[in-house]
């Protein structure tokens, strides 16, 4: 089931820049088992570093990039609003080809945090990017919350200043950084030049902390 609850927002749009309303009562859940899916999909559309196709089939959303030039960035997600306490859940359910996967928040433009894992080395990672220049935050760790097969349900539960990061369920980082209050939550990917890369993500979850485990 898909559901969509925004409370008290001026712009429903909500992904944009930093003057965007900040709200920490947005709802989203996506499972990819309904036919009314709101989820944005492409068909063969081409960019100037590849071609993505991307359809919901068995329950998952699958992402195909083929790429001619090395790419990173977002795979497209619904309108979300920007949230600053929030929970955060992606089950990423198996790779292929991709050299790195995962979630992004409270981005405002340039400057956001940033909790991949890698796609040939499965260790994790954490950094922050102020206005576009990097800063690890935790450098690249094993951990055996990490299945190399799959899945991996990546998790940030923020508050104020404190987030934790979560794998599968296993808490690998606590943080306090005052540096971004809020902003924008998402995916995001890593593929090399000239390989095929394939993502399958059977679910999606913002919610406020206190609303989590409805």
């Amino acid at each position: 089931a898909t559901t969509t609850i925004s409370m008290d927002l001026e712009n429903p749009e909500g992904q944009g820049p930093a003057e965007t309303p900040i709200v920490s009562n947005a709802y989203y859940f996506e499972d990819f088992e309904s036919e009314n899916s709101t989820w944005p999909l492409e068909n063969a559309i081409e960019y100037s570093w590849g071609t993505v196709n991307s359809s919901i089939m068995g329950g998952r959303f699958e992402w195909e990039a083929t790429a001619v030039d090395g790419w990173f960035g977002r795979i497209k997600t619904p309108s979300l609003p920007n949230v600053s306490d929030f929970e955060l859940e992606v089950d990423f359910a198996a790779i292929e080809g991709i050299t790195q996967f995962g979630i992004f928040f409270r981005r405002q433009n340039d400057s956001y945090y940033y909790f991949p894992v890698e796609g040939s080395s499965f260790e994790f990672t954490v950094w922050d990017s102020e206005l576009g220049q990097w800063n690890p935050i935790v450098r690249f760790s094993e951990h055996s919350a990490i299945d190399v097969v799959g899945p991996n349900l990546l998790k940030v539960v923020a508050r104020g200043a404190e987030f934790e990061l979560f794998i599968n369920d296993v808490v690998v980082v606590n943080r306090s950084d005052e540096y971004l209050g809020g902003g924008e939550v998402g995916i995001n990917v890593a593929v090399n030049a000239g390989e095929t890369a394939k993502l399958s993500i059977e679910s999606f979850r913002l919610s406020p902390i206190n609303a989590a485990s409805q």
